[in-house]
This record gives structure tokens, C-alpha cells and sequence, in this order.
């Protein structure tokens, strides 16, 4: 099971439409009415490492080349929108569910 399958079932589970993962911060759920934020702190490294585990060939490279990022993940029956902005030491990761099919 891929590591980012853990945010993507936080936002099924508690409904919301999407995430913003941070290095080094709190998780961002979001909903409808507003943003809440996790305690949950998501280290850079792991970061990393969940988006280099799902994301497509292409994508990397251009992840290597500090270029940013977007992609789509079918998860569970879901899919998500993945946009992943990479800067020296810190990345940020937006997951935005979409209705499969």
C-alpha cells in the first residue's frame, strides 16, 4: 500500500476535498466551510518519498528539476488530483478528490 494512501483515505473518511501537505507542517484537511488543520506534522523526507511512490515517470523528472507538478491517482474507487510545488527543502503537496469516473 502506497504511503500516501493514508492521507487519501483521511479525506474520504472525513469527507473533506482535499489535503495540503507541507514539509515540516500540519496537515491541512479541507472542507467547504474552511480548512482544519491536523497535528499530525509531515517530516520532508516522507514527503518525498509518498509522491515518488505513486507519481508517474515524468513527473519525477520534472520533481528533480524543481519543476512543479500535477498528476492524477486513482486510489480505492476515488480519484485525486495531486499538485506537488518543489522547492529547496520543502515541497508542498495539494490532494484534491474527484469523483471517479
Amino acid at each position: 500500500m502506497p504511503k500516501i494512501d493514508a492521507y487519501l483515505r483521511s479525506i474520504e473518511r472525513f469527507g473533506a476535498t482535499g489535503a495540503l501537505l507541507v514539509s515540516g507542517q500540519s496537515v491541512t484537511l479541507r472542507f467547504p466551510t474552511g480548512d482544519r488543520h491536523a497535528t499530525q506534522v509531515t517530516p520532508h523526507d516522507l514527503l518525498v518519498a509518498l509522491v515518488r511512490e505513486v507519481a508517474p515517470a515524468a513527473a519525477i523528472a520534472a520533481l528533480e528539476a524543481e519543476r512543479a507538478v500535477r498528476f492524477t491517482l486513482d486510489s480505492g474507487g476515488a480519484r485525486f488530483g495531486i499538485e506537488v510545488v518543489p522547492r529547496a527543502g520543502e515541497w508542498q503537496v495539494t490532494i484534491d478528490s474527484h469523483a471517479a469516473g
